[in-house]
């Protein structure tokens, strides 16, 4: 499954970050291009059922993965004013949209996947100051 949103994230043209939380802060960011979005991706968790005849019936991957961008920290959340958008309207909402169109076209696409998940707005995650989603999966694969 690790390899599986590496691809995609490469095929969006986002950069892949694969490990411990605690060590994703260490994450080089400087020097990429403003608007890079990068998906994080925490350790998956891989649990087989099986079924009455013993026999593997699915897989199933749960974990929690984020989709951010820098952004600059005095930017304000949520700007009521239409002339200047805030951070929610410049980063957010076009990654929560990334997500649910393109990410999850590319993750089921002839995979025979099901997907599951939900997302939370983040905002100045980490010492980069970044902006995006934090998403929990369910993803159980019915083909093995």
């Amino acid at each position: 499954m690790v390899e599986h949103f590496r691809q995609i994230a490469k095929g969006l043209g986002w950069r892949f970050v694969y490990g411990r939380r605690d060590y994703m802060n260490l994450t080089e960011v400087e020097g990429s291009e403003l608007g890079t979005k990068f998906l994080f991706l925490d350790p998956v968790r891989y649990r087989p059922k099986y079924g009455e005849s013993g026999g593997m019936v699915c897989g199933e991957y749960t974990g929690k993965f984020m989709v951010l961008q820098r952004s600059e920290l005095s930017e304000e959340y949520d700007n009521e004013d239409e002339q200047v958008s805030g951070k929610w309207q410049l980063y957010i909402r076009p990654i929560q949209e990334a997500i649910s169109k393109d990410l999850y076209r590319k993750l089921v696409c002839g995979q025979g996947l099901e997907v599951s998940w939900s997302m939370v707005d983040v905002v100045n995650v980490f010492s980069e100051n970044m902006d995006g989603v934090i998403v929990d999966f369910r993803i159980t694969d019915h083909d093995q």
